[in-house]
């Protein structure tokens, strides 16, 4: 499976490593929810939606850019 994004939706560089400030969404990032926005535990899929990504993965991504000038993410 390729993954282009980390679980704080963060780009992936060839290394594996996170690239600064630069985050993607959408199912061929390969990004996988878990946690909160996994859903239901017993699905077993990716999840898709126009509302997913304007809410559940933006609030991934706001979390991330306002936790980025504090700490590092792991």
């Amino acid at each position: 499976d390729l993954h282009w994004v980390d679980k704080h939706c963060r780009l992936l560089t060839k290394d594996g490593g996170p690239l600064e400030n630069a985050f993607l969404t959408g199912l061929a990032t390969g990004f996988i929810p878990s946690g909160e926005l996994g859903g239901e535990q017993s699905f077993n899929g990716q999840t898709n939606g126009l509302w997913y990504y304007q809410n559940a993965t933006a609030e991934t991504i706001l979390n991330s850019l306002k936790h980025a000038s504090t700490t590092s993410l792991p």
